[in-house]
């Protein structure tokens, strides 16, 4: 009885208030702003928690905002509503959330929490000429899911970004059932990642562009992870930019880099790339933007495919850099260098850690020169450490080593391979 008296003291003096949290029931249809819709008689709040009956449609006419949203009815967003927010919204069997196909103005949603999805989510009009911007923002690790039809328009990531002592927070976006615009097979780009991590997950087939920007940038804290098998996201005349203590992490799917020369997937320092499965093509070059940069790189499994159409002779068409403080893991996977660089000089193709970084390198993982499609003969320019290698085809091929080579595992020079030290 003490403790609870001194704790109510406590709250009393230091005028600590909290918000009450009611609930509002839908009694008919009509407009979100009339209270005669609601069993309280008024328009819900920011601290309601508002059900949508079944066999109601409420329509949005102006901006509105609610705690927790309830769909087993339909909401429908009107051009009067520029602005709808929500903590968590829940799209029960049956129930719809979509855009007036009347609508000729774009509306945004912001989403503090998650969008569940068990019925159906129809984010654009008929003709696809406006539609609902999702914007997720908040400090927890939300998600857009659910086994409902979700027809997306555009989702912008506005979360948290991690700290030296705080992880970024996270949306997960799972594409099972999932559209943008219709389509799910070369749909059109529709996310941006401003702050926080984006994770897109599911097993569904997905392709295309996903990122608004041809030159996505994973900013200082964020992070990227792709984790569908059947995610194709295909790739942009731009370049894709790690920026400091950012991280990128690839579990299952395929992501594609760049389309002309010089497109790269460059990273900042102290970043992080984890390689565990699925497929990273990159047109021109895997590279830092400073050969000092460090690298928390870590592959176990997948393949990381540079094509090498690039011309700098600041980096090499596979490049960790040559910072000792870099941690290098290579225990699985393979890492192909397909075409030479076409660069005069530099490092040119591959560049491998620092012998003085932190290595754990095994013959499991496979650094292999060239495929089927590159016409003879041809010269790959090599430096720093090299993990277990070989050429494909092995005729006409010359490894010439610049610099300081070190081979991390046992290296045997097939017959019809020529080694030059330059």
């Amino acid at each position: 009885m003490k403790k609870i008296g001194f704790c109510l003291f406590v709250l009393i003096c230091t005028g600590v208030a909290f918000a009450q949290i009611t609930s509002l029931k839908t009694v008919k249809s009509g407009d979100w702003h009339d209270p005669s819709v609601w069993d309280g008689g008024r328009v819900p709040n920011e601290n309601d928690y508002t059900y949508i009956n079944p066999g109601h449609t409420v329509t949005v006419n102006a901006n509105a905002q609610c705690e927790f949203l309830i769909v087993m009815g339909n909401i429908q967003i009107n051009d009067g509503c520029q602005e709808f927010y929500a903590l968590d919204i829940s799209i029960v069997l049956n129930g719809k959330l979509e855009k007036s196909d009347l609508g000729i103005a774009s509306s945004l949603l912001f989403l503090e929490g998650s969008l569940t999805n068990e019925g159906l989510v129809e984010m654009n009009n008929t003709a696809n000429s406006a539609g609902i911007t999702v914007k997720a923002t908040g400090t927890g690790s939300d998600s857009i899911r659910g086994s409902g039809s979700t027809d997306l328009r555009e989702v912008i990531v506005d979360k948290t970004s991690g700290t030296d002592t705080s992880a970024a927070s996270r949306l997960t976006i799972s594409l099972n059932n999932v559209k943008v615009q219709g389509v799910s097979n070369g749909a059109p780009p529709f996310i941006t990642l401003l702050n926080g991590e984006l994770e897109l997950s599911g097993t569904d087939p997905f392709s295309g562009p996903v990122f608004t920007s041809p030159n996505p940038t994973i900013g200082l804290g964020d992070g990227l992870i792709i984790d569908n098998p059947n995610l194709i996201i295909t790739g942009q005349n731009g370049s894709l930019t790690i920026g400091n203590k950012g991280s990128l992490i690839v579990r299952n799917g395929t992501l594609n880099v760049g389309t002309t020369l010089n497109n790269s997937l460059t990273y900042a320092s102290n970043t992080a790339v984890t390689i565990e499965g699925g497929k990273v093509n990159v047109f021109g070059a895997f590279c830092p933007n400073s050969s000092s940069n460090t690298l928390n790189f870590t592959q176990t499994a997948g393949e990381i495919v540079v094509f090498g159409n690039h011309n700098s002779t600041a980096v090499a068409s596979l490049d960790f850099a040559n910072s000792s403080f870099t941690h290098h893991t290579f225990t699985g996977g393979k890492q192909i260098i397909v075409n030479p660089s076409t660069a005069a000089s530099g490092p040119r193709d591959y560049r491998g850690p620092s012998p003085f970084a932190t290595l754990v390198v095994t013959p499991d993982g496979l650094l292999q020169f060239g495929d089927a499609t590159v016409v003879n003969p041809t010269t790959y320019n090599v430096q720093g450490v090299l993990p277990r290698f070989d050429f494909n085809p092995v005729a006409d091929r010359t490894l010439r080593l610049q610099g300081t080579t070190t081979f991390q595992l046992d290296a045997t020079i097939p017959i019809g391979l020529s080694a030059e030290w330059w």
